[in-house]
């Protein structure tokens, strides 16, 4: 049996503390910063991609620098090991903790989800996408710092291809927080991904279960694939519902319905959570339910006993009028009542509404931002204590615009200087602020000035170089050179390459519109698709799976209650046009039918008629696109075993 090593490189090892088939953890002390140390091993020899991903890691963590992401320090080969070394976290994992809870306060929950998102966003700002968002990879500290960790199977969005480390087909993470794409081929990398991933971490902290329970079967990939589980607030009713809101954005089954950045994410919930006016207070709350001494979100009860008679009634009334006068203040300031009380003279009221044109966007995905600049003597000075917040309204949105407006800011009054970023729009105005009374004798400023911008988006629409592949879904064989490809222009299809040539008549793809395309194939099902280009965008590359028409197989047995399995698995993908997963039928004397793509497949019968002394029958299916199968699986009583007939 090895010994524990008393020495790697220059660390001096204290113990070991975990181990797997690929490498070992460690922890250690560091020689100069005379700080513990986690060392990670990796111990698998002779497997050059996983060494390159174990480089991989240490090299853009090394980059890394937020408190939020455990830091690395240091990676080196020693003999024929490689090495990481990095932060070591006192504390537990996410997963523990769910573990030791059940399920998290809801309140502790968006707290811990928000700091996830601020690290992980740094990660995707940088390009970086980590592909592995689990709770076991959630650090938190004992003193309530929630660390990211981990980016042993991230990928760069900058690399090409990943230097072949991911192969074609490849499922990379781990199972239960995969995004649909990602199960079927890791090469559909995105940060996308990632916050699929943390809506299904979201749902676990609050649910104490993932949403796609049991095991990685057929029936839960399709499950996962269609978006069906259950809703957080079916499984309990008292779940906020901005929680599920952000749950199913994140976790949406379509990629371009989820969120598409975690910068609005992370608005949301800070916004929610606006209480917490600092990262310290954050992190003593988490470590103060670490802890379990006292839940701190628990809104505490002041009750009054039997002492005390008139004496604690009249504190009670002491107390309640303090309250309330400290609650009309509150309520107050924040209304701005005190600058229409006592500052009209002074103080006037502005208001930001911005319509924008609809788009492929939904209005709470616009970006939207502003800034105030006050003028004084031609020079302008930024007003850094306003901060303008955008809100849909729906009483104001039309066929053609969403219609966006900000909450009621207060200002001394004096020659400001606006500037409006929507989008990749920027739009400048100067105004003059009237104080409040004022304002309250124009109709039109009663209420507040209001300042409006309309964002048109009317980009010039440019040249687009766009490309196409054809694949056959079952395969992935490349079926490009036989698909017939057309677009659909004036009412009538148009052949792609056509369609592309330049003529005085005819310009191509051009940005900023939407075009209906045919992909036609002899064996295969005619695919459309809708192809809509954004008004920035030069280059498109249109990837197309084709499902091929199917063979239709009936089956049949003279004994009744046989199994067939195909390829050993009693599921099948069904080759209809929507390619399905599904339980393969019980057979019987009654012809049943399912649909299969070409290609070859392995079948096997069974009978529980035939329990002992009889091996299941065999036969291999060769199966083309559009003929028709007869199959009969019959008993044949003088051996007991189950014999394959083709017609």
């Amino acid at each position: 049996m090895p010994t524990q090593p008393t020495q790697i490189g220059k660390y001096k090892v204290i113990s070991q503390i975990g181990k797997g088939g690929m490498g070992a953890v460690y922890k250690a002390v560091h020689p100069t910063l005379k700080r513990t140390v986690i060392i990670k091993k990796l111990t698998l020899t002779g497997s050059q991609d996983f060494i390159e991903r174990f480089r991989r890691e240490a090299q853009l963590m090394m980059e890394f620098t937020n408190e939020k992401i455990v830091r690395v320090y240091d990676h080196f080969k020693a003999g024929d090991a490689y090495h990481i070394v990095m932060e070591y976290v006192d504390g537990i994992t996410l997963e523990d903790l769910i573990e030791s809870r059940r399920f998290l306060a809801e309140e502790a929950a968006l707290l811990i989800f928000s700091e996830i998102c601020q690290a992980l966003k740094y990660a995707h700002d940088r390009n970086v996408i980590h592909r592995d968002i689990k709770p076991a990879n959630i650090l938190i500290s004992k003193s309530g710092v929630v660390k990211l960790v981990d980016f042993g199977v991230s990928t760069s969005l900058d690399a090409s291809d990943e230097d072949g480390l991911t192969k074609a087909g490849m499922t990379i993470g781990t199972p239960s927080y995969l995004a649909p794409e990602q199960i079927s081929n890791a090469k559909n990398r995105d940060k996308r991904s990632d916050i699929y991933s943390l809506g299904v971490m979201l749902y676990e902290m609050v649910i104490g279960k993932k949403p796609f329970r049991g095991g990685f079967n057929p029936e839960v990939i399709a499950m996962i694939e269609k978006g069906k589980y259950l809703a957080p607030r079916k499984i309990n009713p008292k779940i906020k519902p901005f929680i599920q809101r952000i749950i199913k954005k994140a976790m949406h089954h379509k990629v371009n319905r989820r969120y598409q950045d975690l910068g609005l994410v992370v608005k949301k919930v800070s916004r929610y959570l606006k209480r917490y006016k600092s990262d310290e207070q954050i992190q003593q709350t988490i470590k103060t339910y670490l802890e379990g001494k006292e839940d701190p979100f628990q809104k505490k009860k002041s009750l009054f006993g039997g002492m005390g008679g008139k004496l604690a009634m009249a504190g009670l009334i002491f107390s309640i009028i303090v309250c309330a006068t400290s609650l009309g203040v509150f309520w107050g300031t924040k209304e701005g009542l005190q600058y229409e009380w006592f500052y009209p003279d002074e103080y006037g009221a502005v208001q930001l509404l911005v319509k924008i044109r609809k788009s492929y966007k939904s209005e709470e995905d616009n970006y939207v931002d502003a800034s105030l600049f006050k003028e004084e003597n031609n020079t302008l000075s930024l007003v850094r204590d306003v901060k303008f917040e955008f809100k849909a309204v729906k009483e104001l949105e039309s066929n053609a615009y969403y219609t966006l407006i900000s909450q009621k800011v207060y200002l001394p009054q004096n020659v400001y200087k606006l500037v409006l970023y929507a989008e990749n729009e920027q739009y400048r105005e100067n105004f003059f602020l009237s104080p409040r009374s004022v304002q309250k004798n124009v109709l039109s400023t009663g209420e507040s000035l209001k300042i409006s911008f309309t964002v048109d988006k009317s980009l010039p629409s440019l040249p687009v170089h766009a490309d196409y592949s054809v694949y056959a879904i079952h395969t992935n064989e490349s079926i490009t050179s036989q698909a017939e490809v057309s677009v659909l222009t004036r009412n009538e299809w148009k052949n792609w390459s056509d369609f592309t040539a330049k003529s005085k008549t005819n310009q191509g793809f051009m940005s900023g519109k939407r075009y209906r395309i045919r992909f036609k194939h002899p064996d295969y099902y005619t695919k459309y698709y809708n192809l809509t280009i954004r008004s920035e965008q030069t280059k498109v590359a249109v990837k197309i799976k084709m499902t091929p028409n199917p063979a239709t197989v009936f089956l049949t047995s003279n004994l009744k209650g046989t199994k067939l399995l195909i390829n050993d698995s009693e599921y099948f993908v069904d080759g209809g046009r929507n390619r399905i997963i599904k339980k393969l039928p019980v057979l019987s004397g009654s012809k049943q039918k399912i649909l299969l793509s070409p290609g070859d497949y392995f079948l096997t019968a069974k009978s529980g008629k035939f329990l002992f002394g009889a091996e299941p029958s065999k036969e291999t299916l060769h199966v083309k696109s559009g003929e028709e199968i007869h199959l009969s699986v019959n008993e044949t009583p003088e051996n007991k075993t189950l014999q394959f007939k083709f017609q």
